[in-house]
C-alpha cells in the first residue's frame, strides 16, 4: 500500500504484479508475467514505481501504474526473502539467504558496500522512518534492530515462537511490531 497515492499491489502466481487504486477497488495497470516467484515488493517513497523482489536473487523496477520495467536488474547471487526501500527513497535493502542484509544504490542500480550480518536468513526488513535504524526478522525466531551508522545491533534482540516474517514500525515511529508464520501473536 503506498497511502500517499491510494493505491496498492498485489502479486499473483502467475508472476504478475496488479495495481489498484484503493479507494475504487479498480485495477489501474499491471506487469509482465515473470517466471521466478516474487517474494516481496515495496513502493518508491513517491509512490511512481514498485520493486519487487524475487527468490532467484533478482531485483526489478516497475513503472506505475503502467507496468513498464525502469532502471538494470539489480541481481544477486543468493534468493531473497525481504526488501524494503530507505526513506530518503535513494537505497533500498535486501534480506537473502546467506545470512545478510545488501543494500542497492537506485540511480546506478548497483550495490552499495557495507552489509549487515544476521545469523540466520533474513525474511523480513523494514526500515525506520529516521533512516536511522533497521529492523529484521530472522529464521532464527528474531527480529533486531540495527545501526545503519555503525552497523551493529542496537539492543537486544526480540525473541518470537517461530520465524519473524512480518517487522513493521507503528506510525508513531517508537514501537516495532513483530509477526511470524508459527507465532500466533503480534508482538
Amino acid at each position: 500500500l503506498h497511502s500517499a497515492s491510494g493505491q496498492f499491489a498485489t502479486a499473483a502466481t502467475d508472476g504478475i504484479i496488479h495495481f489498484w487504486n484503493a479507494a475504487s477497488g479498480k485495477e489501474i495497470g499491471h506487469t509482465g508475467a515473470e517466471t521466478d516467484p516474487i517474494v516481496a515488493m515495496s513502493y518508491s517513497v513517491d509512490g511512481s514505481s514498485l520493486f519487487a523482489a524475487y527468490l532467484g536473487g533478482s531485483v526489478l523496477q516497475w513503472k506505475v501504474p503502467d507496468g513498464t520495467q525502469i532502471g538494470k536488474v539489480m541481481k544477486h547471487s543468493e534468493k531473497m526473502d525481504a526488501l524494503a526501500v530507505a526513506p530518503t527513497g535513494r537505497e533500498l535493502a535486501t534480506g537473502c539467504r546467506d545470512d545478510y542484509v545488501h543494500f542497492w544504490d537506485i540511480s546506478s542500480d548497483s550495490a552499495l558496500p557495507g552489509k549487515i550480518r544476521h545469523g540466520n536468513p533474513v525474511l523480513a526488513i523494514s526500515y525506520h522512518p529516521d533512516g536511522h535504524s533497521i529492523a529484521t526478522g530472522c529464521d532464527d525466531h528474531t527480529a533486531r534492530i540495527w545501526s545503519l551508522e555503525k552497523g551493529e545491533q542496537s539492543g537486544e534482540p526480540f525473541y518470537l515462537n517461530g520465524r519473524a516474517t512480518a517487522v513493521r514500525y507503528t506510525a508513531g515511529d517508537s514501537e516495532l511490531t513483530v509477526g511470524g508464520v508459527e507465532d500466533t501473536e503480534v508482538n
